[in-house]
């Protein structure tokens, strides 16, 4: 199941999807043929892709699965357009994005691809009984995430869209 699509911004026929189980696949001619990409990193499953809008060489990537609970390994970041991929968070709560959340949606600033949110839910214990929803923000590429907790109740916090704006623009819905 396709979970993510992400068309280049200057380059239709630069695209890349990612899939729930299934990793991360690109295509340069508009769909006809297609490559899988970053089959190497501890996870396959995919959340959310976005290129960075003023910058398309810089690609993000949040990984897990909010539809069927398959727990996230952190955010991934291609430098060269999606070829390449590789975990830029370290996976604690200190100064990275916890492993095992959820990641479901990603927004790249439209202006600093420097700056990238996310939002996702982590349950604490395999019951399920201690559960957190977040939102991670960088603004050095990835390299360190602050976050915010966001109250959940009876696990009912997760995300199905983010909406992010610059101060010259109306909000952008990812």
């Amino acid at each position: 199941r396709i979970s993510a699509v992400a068309v280049h911004p200057t380059d239709a026929n630069i695209v890349l999807v990612g899939a729930s189980r299934g990793g991360i696949w690109r295509t340069t001619n508009n769909g006809t043929a297609w490559t899988p990409v970053g089959d190497n990193q501890n996870t396959l499953v995919i959340g959310d892709i976005k290129f960075a809008p003023s910058n398309p060489l810089i690609a993000y990537a949040g990984t897990g699965d909010d539809d069927i609970a398959f727990w996230g390994a952190g955010v991934l970041k291609s430098i060269d357009g999606g070829v390449t991929w590789a975990r830029i968070d370290n996976g604690t709560v200190a100064n990275g994005i916890p492993n095992g959340t959820v990641l479901s949606k990603i927004a790249v600033d439209p202006t600093n691809p420097n700056l990238v949110t996310t939002a996702g839910y982590y349950k604490a214990d395999p019951g399920g009984s201690d559960f957190y929803s977040f939102i991670f923000h960088s603004t050095d590429g990835g390299a360190t995430w602050s976050h915010a907790t966001i109250p959940s109740v009876g696990n009912q916090a997760q995300f199905r869209s983010l909406v992010t704006c610059a101060s010259d623009r109306p909000p952008t819905e990812f």
